[in-house]
């Protein structure tokens, strides 16, 4: 989930295992929802004066509580406004405090999305780490005119593969197949392994809600698996 999700998910819902997205712009306060959000496989917690000495930061807390908590983001990445210029973002604390491991394979973006991100950012041309260069897609139109085109959500938009080939449009500008049928085929081992616990899959975008719906049709998941939308 995204922090801005977080807002609109009902206090009731309880996880657990919780994923975070995009910590490399989010706050280390931002870490606090897995304390509201996730379930203590370990309560009740009992106090334990010893182990208490061991907890010297927040995510040390988590793990004392036993929260499964997953934090996926770019430590490169722009760090979120704060008091200091040197405040270390979400994900900068959990690589100092959690094992840790680094994505070798790096999808990029969508040439219209590149050329927003950008402009907005003012980069002067976006810059891959070696490791992706080689993939690297170009831009080939004038990024302040897709500037304009990519605001209005009714115009869809193609996702490509690393490979350049574009995939077939969805319902919406964020219908993305080749997720949906990711996301769908995820829910297989987990809806087994869960055996009578719902499962329900949270995205921004109704397009996306339903292809995911469509794809759990197609597996006979509908009983167990439903896909919703924050929108």
């Amino acid at each position: 989930m995204c922090t801005p999700v977080l807002e609109t998910l009902s206090s009731l819902l309880r996880f657990d295992n919780i994923i975070i997205d995009e910590a490399g712009i989010e706050k280390l306060e931002h870490l606090l929802s897995p304390f509201w959000y996730g379930i203590n496989q370990l309560a009740p917690l009992r106090y334990d004066e010893k182990t208490a000495m061991q907890i010297n930061n927040l995510m040390d807390l988590i793990n004392q509580c036993s929260i499964v908590v997953t934090v996926v983001g770019d430590p490169k990445q722009s760090r979120p406004i704060g008091i200091s210029s040197k405040d270390p973002s979400a994900i900068e604390w959990v690589i100092k405090g959690t094992p840790s491991d680094t994505l070798r394979i790096t999808h990029r973006l969508h040439d219209k999305i590149s050329g927003l991100v950008d402009e907005f950012a003012s980069y002067g041309g976006l810059k891959s780490s070696p490791e992706v260069a080689s993939r690297r897609l170009n831009l080939y139109q004038i990024p302040g005119i897709e500037y304009r085109k990519i605001i209005n959500p009714e115009e869809p938009v193609t996702w490509v593969d690393i490979n350049g080939e574009e995939n077939t449009l969805g319902f919406s500008s964020w219908a993305h197949e080749i997720q949906a049928k990711t996301y769908a085929k995820l829910c297989q081992p987990l809806a087994y392994a869960s055996r009578n616990r719902s499962i329900v899959v949270d995205t921004r975008y109704t397009g996306q809600a339903q292809l995911i719906s469509h794809y759990l049709g197609q597996m006979v998941l509908t009983d167990r698996v439903r896909a919703t939308t924050t929108t």
